[in-house]
């Protein structure tokens, strides 16, 4: 819908679906999901609180299943890591980790290593895939 619809009105208050946002130069907000539901949106949810006088504030939601996405190359694939993702284990994230990597490196990834430390899903980006992709 063009923003012009919405020029008279105080402030537009628009919800439901992933993450927070206020549109540039305009009247309108989006106030986001009550709650996290997967990989790649924002922490930041909760709920909005529209008061008599068109003032509202934001509540975050304290109870949210959160999520996180790690990114690492091969080489960092360590000890260091293995306490990260406990660390968000122990805060009840569920963390993906994505693996960049060669082919030949692929093949010594430890999976079970890192759904023991915490991961809950696990992909594995090799430059064998890329070079397919690309063909």
């Amino acid at each position: 819908m063009p923003n012009e619809l919405f020029k008279d009105f105080k402030k537009v208050l628009c919800g439901h679906y992933h993450n927070r946002i206020k549109v540039k130069n305009t009247n309108i907000e989006y106030i986001g999901s009550s709650r996290q539901k997967d990989f790649g949106e924002d922490e930041k949810k909760g709920y909005t609180l529209v008061f008599e006088d068109g003032t509202y504030s934001f509540i975050e939601n304290q109870e949210n299943t959160r999520y996180v996405t790690i990114e690492k190359d091969f080489e960092e694939l360590n000890d260091q890591l293995l306490d990260t993702i406990a660390d968000y284990r122990d805060d009840d994230y569920k963390v993906r980790l994505v693996v960049n990597c060669t082919a030949t490196q692929k093949k010594t990834i430890d999976k079970q290593k890192w759904f023991e430390a915490g991961v809950v899903k696990l992909e594995v980006n090799s430059d064998d895939e890329v070079s397919e992709k690309v063909t």
